[in-house]
């Protein structure tokens, strides 16, 4: 098989959905010699800044000597994105010969009429267990697909949780409060674990609590157990100074400008020393662990004059993040900005939250199976203008990202802003139609 078959046959097994049961991939693993149980793991959850913890967690822990496993999604350009080892991505070839090794045993399984079709995460998550077991990994990074009880990952059983935040996001699958959603999350948290909570919703943290009571673990809050205590902005990076739970760790790099970055980073720090152990951690080592993080589409400057940037907010947490970094970072006369959003999504709730800073509003739609037709999307942002005060003076359509973004370098100035938002498909799109 080549690299392009084997992507057409994932692609393929995306609209199977998700599958809220752990029996299928507990098969897989099975019939695999249960590859997951071959290295210990740390677990990320939460709605937002997954990808960017799970990443920085990796890249210190190989700075700090392990050989480290990596595994996100979702991916921007090609699959291999979600699994590294040691800040590498895993080669065309080799994920040829792990989907290989899986395909029979997922051609199985979908014969027999009692089981469900198995799901594209599963397969992925099969893929990541296996290629990490058989590459001897020290310990592996595994972020959360979706919610936590019945996601693939949590097969695996995690020494150390990470969980980022919580917001309203899936709640078809996962309850329509912050509360249900934190319980669903929560089922990560396995006996004796470690857990990291970036949260400070009240909701969450009881949830959190009781379940940590409830399994003998222990919980470690950011602002009670550690700290961000200072971040500068410098060219186009962050520096950050962080007090973690056993040690002060000075002059971090982080390269990347929003303040996010900086509460990711010390939750990877949290959660990097409570894997590693107190005896084992030297705050001068970890100056640099995060130069090699990609932030790619994530508040990512592109190009100047006028500024371009790219950002995957798909969520409206997450859009409340861009609108407060845009409104921290950037000096800009008006913002143009592109959104195209997925159908699932809470696309006019995003509207709102962004519509006070945007001056110029261009309706877009990305490429996915998934995408929010366009002009249903406009019909939307129109009555979204009737009932928001201000916001953008226009609202412009355009089928596709490349017409869209056409539109905005064509009508804006050197000291305008231009960004791209409302879903990560949309980065890949806009990064090959700028020549990136």
């Amino acid at each position: 098989m080549t690299f392009k078959e084997v992507v057409a046959e994932l692609d393929a097994t995306e609209k199977f959905g998700t599958n809220p049961s752990l029996n299928t991939i507990r098969e897989i693993c099975n019939i695999l010699n249960d590859p997951q149980n071959d290295y210990p793991t740390i677990h990320v959850v939460g709605t937002n800044g997954k990808t960017s913890t799970t990443r920085m967690i990796s890249s210190i822990l190989t700075h700090l000597g392990y050989k480290t496993g990596c595994y996100i999604s979702p991916h921007i350009y090609s699959y291999v994105e979600r699994f590294a080892i040691d800040n590498e991505f895993i080669s065309e070839d080799d994920f040829i010969f792990y989907y290989k090794k899986i395909k029979p045993i997922i051609d199985r399984l979908n014969n027999i009429l009692d089981i469900e079709r198995v799901t594209h995460f599963e397969i992925l998550t099969s893929i990541a267990f296996l290629y990490f077991s058989e590459r001897k990994c020290d310990c592996v990074v595994l972020e959360a697909g979706m919610g936590g009880r019945w996601d693939a990952t949590n097969l695996a059983n995690s020494k150390v949780v990470v969980l980022t935040n919580v917001t309203k996001e899936h709640t078809k699958y996962l309850g329509n409060t912050i509360r249900k959603i934190a319980i669903e999350k929560a089922e990560v948290i396995k006996d004796k674990a470690y857990v990291v909570a970036g949260s400070s919703n009240k909701d969450v943290l009881k949830v959190l609590n009781k379940k940590c009571e409830e399994k003998k673990a222990l919980l470690f809050q950011i602002n009670k157990d550690f700290f961000i205590e200072d971040y500068q902005k410098k060219n186009d990076y962050r520096i950050a100074n962080i007090k973690g739970i056993y040690n002060y760790f000075s002059e971090i790099k982080i390269n990347q400008i929003s303040k996010y970055q900086c509460e990711n980073a010390a939750m990877a720090i949290a959660a990097a020393e409570l894997f590693a152990g107190k005896e084992n951690i030297k705050p001068e080592l970890f100056k640099n662990t995060l130069i090699p993080v990609d932030f790619r589409g994530r508040l990512e400057k592109v190009r100047e004059n006028p500024t371009i940037i790219l950002d995957g907010s798909h969520n409206p947490g997450a859009m409340k993040k861009l609108v407060f970094e845009i409104k921290e970072n950037f000096q800009y006369k008006k913002l143009y900005l592109i959104f195209a959003v997925l159908s699932d999504k809470d696309a006019k709730m995003m509207l709102k939250i962004i519509w006070s800073i945007t001056d110029n509003l261009i309706i877009t739609e990305s490429e996915s199976y998934r995408k929010y037709p366009y002009q249903k999307l406009y019909a939307l942002a129109k009555k979204v203008k009737k009932e928001m005060k201000g916001g953008p003076l226009k609202i412009f359509k355009r089928k596709t990202i490349s017409d869209s973004i056409d539109l905005a370098r064509k009508s804006s100035n050197d000291n305008d802003l231009i960004c791209v938002c409302g879903s990560f498909t949309n980065i890949p799109l806009a990064r090959n139609v700028l020549n990136i």
